[in-house]
């Protein structure tokens, strides 16, 4: 899935059920991400290049350089710091650690792990919000 049909799919849902699930979905996705960080992986599961010299892990503290806030409808996931700069590709060396979003085919894309797990927060906010009104009706 792309960020951009994504973004087409949320306009076409509910305004309350987007409005509300945007901390939740926030939420979701920065523990998927943290959970790829720690693993030394790009958030589609490929292991990061090892250290050119030495054998310690790369980018240790990029978990907490990470953040996800959501509110009003809309997601912000930032990387501060040296990680931020890792993952935009411009430390010396030209050194790329893949940490939030990838590019595939040229297209910003998502990961299935993180779309998953936006789509049971959907699921569950959906059911919160629209179940007890089919139930009342």
């Amino acid at each position: 899935m792309t960020i951009d049909s994504l973004i087409v799919f949320t306009r076409s849902l509910p305004q309350e059920l987007v409005l509300k699930s945007a901390p939740e979905l926030a939420e979701a996705i920065h523990r998927e991400l943290r959970i790829t960080i720690r693993a030394h992986q790009s958030p589609a599961g490929v292991p990061w290049a090892p250290r050119k010299r030495g054998t310690r892990p790369v980018l240790n503290k990029a978990a907490d350089a990470v953040s996800a806030y959501g509110a009003n409808g809309r997601i912000d996931v930032t990387v501060r710091g040296i990680e931020a700069r890792h993952h935009k590709g411009a430390v010396r060396g030209s050194v790329q650690r893949p940490i939030i979003m990838y590019k595939k085919d040229g297209v910003r894309a998502l990961p299935p792990r993180i779309v998953a797990a936006m789509e049971a927060v959907l699921r569950t906010r959906f059911w919160l919000l629209y179940g007890e009104a089919k139930k009342a009706a």
